[in-house]
């Protein structure tokens, strides 16, 4: 057998070792290549996660204030970062609102999405912003001549009808058959007509397969118009005085009582006798407690009911009595409000209960339909829009839609 010498044998050791130890080098390169195109994929993905939930965190915040928004229009925003954190999910919210300068009814929602958190130094954070555009409706509260959520009952002459104060006063072509009245009951005969009642419009009920079976009719008593259900109830927020309480209003005897344009705040309203209350403008009051009005009762500025509304801001009574006219919008969604007397009412009443027991009309005045108030359906979603991210977690954006 050949023998090899030693030193050849240790050279074939070397360069052994020498590939072993390249070779290990060239898969350590490949594993940290590999390694670091895993994060790389990890991160992207989680990248687009978060996207993606931030972009849901943005349409959360849209519901947020369009629900915001039905009970109280002039909602501006959220003060602060909202989170919505999840077991499955980390995100949240913020939103701003604003008033469109050219459209007093429509609102610009801003709603900005953050996942997992609005702190940008998380791992993998992410934005999205959507602009939301919406309108307060057709209109606001008083969209009928008469609207009782439990129960309305109509006795004697009492008629109704309606009229556009924008075209002038009442009478001849400015009258018109939409003179409807409303509630949010589905009780049996809580709709009561008797005697010579009109009712020029029709008879909106609450959410219920039958409608007619809410009403009852009887004597003379007419609808012109058809009886009908509405979809939902009508829901309307509390009357909540913007300035404080300034005592009771009182007025008896042969008092005229003067009010300047503005909004007035009473803990009662009592005008009896030949007592009258003038203003001289446009005027809010709220009233806390009973309301009595009788006699020559309110001289509303230019006979425009727009110009005078009346808010009930408790449960307390409202009474329209004698044979004066009320020109003004009455709202008191948790009063009981009742007509007696000859005094016809141009305008509209919302109540929790209605009563008409005298020969006294309804003439609900159409203008009135542009006055916000406090029911919550009136929030139409007209148009959103995108905020494209142009860098992931820059906040660099541009519009889209």
């Amino acid at each position: 057998m050949k023998t090899r010498p030693l030193s050849q044998i240790g050279n074939q050791r070397g360069f052994v070792l020498t590939a072993v130890y390249l070779i290990l080098a060239l898969a350590a390169v490949f594993s940290v290549a590999y390694f670091s195109r895993c994060v790389a994929f990890v991160r992207a993905n989680e990248r687009n996660i978060h996207k993606t939930v931030a972009f849901n965190m943005a349409e959360s915040g849209i519901d947020w204030a369009i629900s915001q928004l039905t009970s109280n229009i002039e909602y501006t925003g959220t003060s602060a970062y909202v989170p919505l954190d999840t077991n499955f999910m980390r995100g949240g919210f913020t939103v701003s609102v604003t008033r469109d300068d050219s459209n007093p009814k429509i609102r610009i929602i801003r709603a900005d999405g953050f996942a997992p958190s609005n702190d940008p130094a998380q791992r993998g954070y992410q934005t999205s912003s959507l602009l939301a555009y919406v309108q307060s409706g057709s209109g606001g509260s008083f969209r009928s001549g008469v609207f009782a959520t439990d129960s309305i009952y109509m006795s004697g002459n009492a008629q109704t009808d309606s009229y556009d104060s924008r075209n002038g006063a009442y009478g001849g072509s400015n009258v018109a058959y939409n003179g409807s009245i409303e509630t949010n009951t589905t009780g049996p005969k809580k709709v009561t007509l008797s005697g010579n009642v009109m009712i020029r419009g029709g008879v909106t009920v609450g959410p219920t397969e039958s409608p007619s079976s809410v009403v009852s009719r009887s004597g003379n008593a007419m609808i012109t118009g058809s009886i009908s259900s509405n979809p939902a109830p009508v829901i309307f927020s509390d009357a909540v005085a913007p300035v404080s309480a300034s005592g009771g209003l009182k007025l008896s005897g042969n008092t005229t009582y003067y009010l300047m344009p503005g909004t007035y705040h009473f803990t009662s309203m009592s005008i009896t006798g030949n007592a009258r209350l003038v203003p001289t403008g446009p005027v809010s009051i709220y009233v806390d407690g009973t309301i009595q009005i009788a006699g020559n009762g309110i001289a509303t500025s230019e006979n425009c009911p727009p110009n005078l509304l009346l808010y009930a801001t408790g449960n307390s009574n409202v009474s329209f009595s004698g044979n004066a006219s009320f020109y003004g919008a009455v709202y008191a969604p948790n009063s009981t409000v009742s007509i007696s007397g000859n005094g016809s009412c141009y305008g509209a009443i919302i109540a929790r209960d209605y009563k008409n027991t005298g020969n006294g009309h309804i003439h609900f005045d159409e203008a009135l339909k542009e006055i916000q108030g406090g029911s919550t359906d009136e929030i139409t979603f007209r148009a959103w829009q995108e905020k494209n991210t142009l860098l992931w977690g820059t906040g660099a954006t541009t519009s889209g839609s």
